[in-house]
């Protein structure tokens, strides 16, 4: 009946320190940070409209956003 004991209480703190794991791991930060792709996009699409929305130009739009961006 001890050995039963004991595995018992070794699989219930196995399962505490577990969760307790899980729930430092899954904590979401408040803002959710944006991805670079997202940042870029974001700041080429400003580029694109300040220029008057010009067709063609969507690689010189990126370069130019990321070289803001400083990346």
């Amino acid at each position: 009946m001890s050995a039963v004991r004991r595995k018992t209480t070794t699989t219930a703190r196995s399962r505490k320190t577990t969760g307790a794991r899980k729930a430092r791991t899954t904590r979401s930060p408040a803002a959710p940070k944006k991805s670079t792709h997202e940042q870029i996009a974001e700041q080429a699409y400003y580029i694109w409209q300040s220029k008057g929305c010009p067709w063609g130009q969507s690689l010189e739009n990126w370069l130019e956003a990321e070289r803001q961006l400083k990346l």
